[in-house]
C-alpha cells in the first residue's frame, strides 16, 4: 500500500506516526510538506493532528490556499483514501470536503487518553468494511476532554449512515451543556462514499508492546489490507 503524509509544521510532530505505520505497513510513509505543488498517486494520505495551535482564519486564509490542498482534492476525486485526524480533519471540513460541522474547546493539553467508540456504520468504506456494527474499538485522544467536537452538518447526516463510530459513553464531555449541547457523542465521520474519514480519536497512536487490545494497530492494519 502507498500512503503519504502531508506536513504543515514540524517534522517531529508526526515522527511518531510515521515509526507507527512503519511498523504496521513494513513500509515508511511518503512525507509531504505542505509547500509541495504535487502528491505522488498513492492510496491513502492522512492529514495528522498538527493544527491545534492555528486559529481557524489562519486554516482557512492560508493552508486551504496551498497547492498542495489542490492536490489533496484531485486525489479524492480520483477516487484516493484520506485519513484526518482530530485538527486535521477539521482541515477537510473547512475544506468542504466532507459534510460535517466541527468546534474546538481546548487547544493546548497534549495529554493522551483512552476513548471506547462504537461502530456506527459498516459499509465499503475502507475504513470500516472489516468491522461489524456496534463493534467496540478502543482508540487514544487527546486532552481530559477532546480537543474537538464532531457535529452533524444537517439532518441529512443522520440519514444517510455517515456517522463512522461514537463514543460508547456520550457523557464523556464534562460539560455538555457548555461544548456539546446537542451531546452528539460523534466520534468518527465518513464521506457518502466512505473514502474518507474525519477521526477524532487518533488510531496512529498505538503501543507497539501492548498486544492485548491494541486496536489502534488492528485498525491501520485492516486499513491496509483493504487498500492494498
Amino acid at each position: 500500500m502507498r500512503f503519504t503524509i502531508i506536513n504543515f509544521t514540524d517534522p517531529e510532530k508526526i515522527k511518531n506516526v510515521i515509526d507507527n505505520l512503519l511498523i504496521i505497513a513494513r513500509k515508511k510513509p511518503l512525507v509531504v510538506n505542505h509547500e509541495e505543488k504535487s502528491i505522488p498517486n498513492c492510496d491513502l494520505i492522512i492529514l495528522p493532528d498538527e493544527f491545534r495551535t492555528f486559529s481557524n482564519k489562519v486554516i482557512t486564509e492560508k493552508i486551504l490556499n496551498y497547492p498542495v490542498i489542490k492536490e489533496l482534492k484531485n486525489h479524492i476525486a480520483r477516487g484516493g483514501s484520506v485519513l484526518g485526524i482530530n485538527s486535521g480533519a477539521e482541515i477537510l471540513i473547512n475544506a468542504n470536503l466532507i459534510d460535517a460541522k466541527i468546534k474546538r474547546f481546548n487547544n493546548n493539553s497534549d495529554t493522551i487518553r483512552r476513548v471506547v467508540v462504537e461502530i456506527k456504520k459498516n459499509s465499503n468504506s475502507p475504513f470500516l468494511k472489516m468491522y461489524g456494527e456496534k463493534e467496540i474499538l478502543n482508540l487514544d485522544s487527546y486532552s481530559s476532554k477532546d480537543c474537538f467536537i464532531l457535529e452533524s452538518k444537517n439532518s441529512n447526516l443522520k440519514n444517510k449512515s455517515q456517522i463512522a463510530f461514537k463514543y460508547r459513553d456520550n457523557n464523556i464531555h464534562r460539560e455538555p451543556n457548555k461544548i456539546d449541547a446537542e451531546n452528539t457523542g460523534i466520534a468518527g465521520i465518513v464521506s457518502e462514499n466512505g473514502k474518507i474519514l474525519c477521526s477524532i480519536p487518533d488510531p496512529t497512536i498505538f503501543n507497539q508492546y501492548n498486544v492485548k487490545g491494541n486496536d489502534p494497530k488492528l485498525f491501520f492494519e485492516k486499513v491496509v489490507k483493504t487498500l492494498s
